[in-house]
């Protein structure tokens, strides 16, 4: 049910505020029930406002599977209030690794809890469910909502965001577009790279992850084409829940204070009410 009604939605959701935006919650359960029982203990429904998940639902945390199972619920009970994007983790060469993430790959959890067989199979549904979510959101017509970052093809004069709208949809592997790979990837630049050159005229280069960067001249272009104020990401976890960079015009939201740090650093999770 789920599947239907986000196939149906465009490729670019279009939210009025009031909104609460939430980034990663990779599998986090404790954390999710904080937000719920904060934002709306009575449900969405008798709650003012909507809500935005910027992605990366599953994976790292132990409750992979009951945080899936809440989102899907949700939107199949409030399709009009509850909204959410893709992350890279809503791809299956990701959550299905369990080599990297071992326990924690959202794969490794379908088959303990469901067996090799109806594991495997309850895997792909959920990875067909995440073909066809939305790759990006904006707010008021004024914040444009990503999960990793902006994709040089869109910081370039006369671009059109009708490259993301006319993405297909399912789109099974991220990888062969581009503009959705950098959007579900890309990081902002460290201020060292800005600092010794390293992006090009447009002010692009190469993350830490080895995928796309984006620094200030980035953001200046991408805002300015698109007549955006601000740009909101997740992705990248922040100590402190959110994150504010590129001259406070770029915002990160992380919703998980776990699965990051080293157990000696208390971390918390962050969310963004935009009135």
């Amino acid at each position: 049910e789920v599947h239907r009604i986000t196939a149906g939605e465009p490729r670019i959701l279009e939210t009025r505020s009031p909104v609460y935006v939430l980034g990663d919650v990779h599998g986090n359960l404790n954390d999710l029930e904080f937000f719920r029982k904060s934002f709306w203990p009575l449900g969405p429904e008798v709650t003012a406002g909507d809500f935005l998940f910027l992605g990366d639902f599953v994976d790292r945390g132990r409750d992979s599977i009951a945080v899936v199972s809440y989102i899907m619920s949700m939107k199949v009970l409030h399709p009009n209030k509850w909204w959410m994007i893709r992350g890279n983790h809503e791809t299956r060469e990701v959550n299905g690794n369990m080599e990297h993430y071992m326990e924690g790959s959202f794969l490794s959890q379908c088959i303990a809890l469901f067996g090799d067989t109806d594991g495997y199979a309850v895997w792909e549904a959920v990875n067909n469910f995440f073909d066809t979510l939305p790759l990006a959101a904006t707010i008021d017509d004024t914040i444009f909502c990503v999960h990793g970052g902006i994709p040089r093809e869109l910081c370039r004069r006369g671009s059109s965001l009708d490259l993301i709208r006319n993405v297909e949809c399912p789109l099974r592997s991220v990888q062969t577009n581009e503009v959705v790979y950098e959007m579900l990837w890309s990081d902002p630049s460290l201020p060292e790279q800005e600092q010794n050159d390293e992006l090009d005229d447009s002010g692009f280069g190469v993350s830490a992850r080895g995928c796309t960067c984006f620094g200030e001249k980035s953001i200046d272009l991408f805002l300015d084409i698109h007549r955006f104020k601000h740009v909101f990401r997740g992705h990248e976890a922040q100590q402190s829940g959110v994150g504010v960079s590129k001259s406070a015009r770029l915002t990160t939201i992380f919703s998980t204070s776990k699965d990051h740090f080293s157990a000696d650093v208390t971390a918390t999770c962050g969310c963004v009410l935009v009135d």
